[in-house]
Formats: C-alpha cells, sequence, structure tokens
C-alpha cells in the first residue's frame, strides 16, 4: 500500500498553539479578575488580541493543509 505523507507536516504542529490561545481567552475572566475603572475594556482586548491569534493560527494551518499535494512515492 502507498502511505500517505503530508508534504508541509510542519503546519499541522502549530494547530495545538492555536487551540491553546483559544482555550486561554475562553477562561481567562475565571482566573484574572482585576479591578480598577478600565480593567473590563482591558481584559476584553486580551481576549479578543488571544482569540484572534488563536483563529488566525488555526485558519492558516488549514489552508496551508488543504492546498497541499499528496506526494507520490
Amino acid at each position: 500500500m502507498c502511505q500517505v505523507q503530508l508534504k508541509n507536516s510542519k503546519a499541522i504542529k502549530w494547530l495545538p498553539l492555536g487551540m491553546v490561545l483559544i482555550g486561554a481567552s475562553l477562561i481567562l475572566p475565571d482566573f484574572l479578575q482585576p479591578a480598577g475603572p478600565f480593567s473590563k475594556d482591558w481584559l476584553d482586548g486580551v481576549r479578543g488580541l488571544l482569540t484572534g491569534i488563536g483563529m488566525g493560527i488555526n485558519l492558516m494551518v488549514v489552508l496551508l493543509v488543504y492546498r497541499q499535494r499528496l506526494s507520490g512515492s
């Protein structure tokens, strides 16, 4: 049988990082509750940044894996 090998397996290694960033943005308000007049805005900004970076990484991985061709052996 022919083994299917991914040419760009480096892209798949980024997937756990993206998932961890999205998970961290979801649980961040449970562990970090700063006090002050701008604390809610600051926390929302950090959550948005983590979510955006995580989604960007996941989207990049999906596009790179989808666009690759199977290697012929």
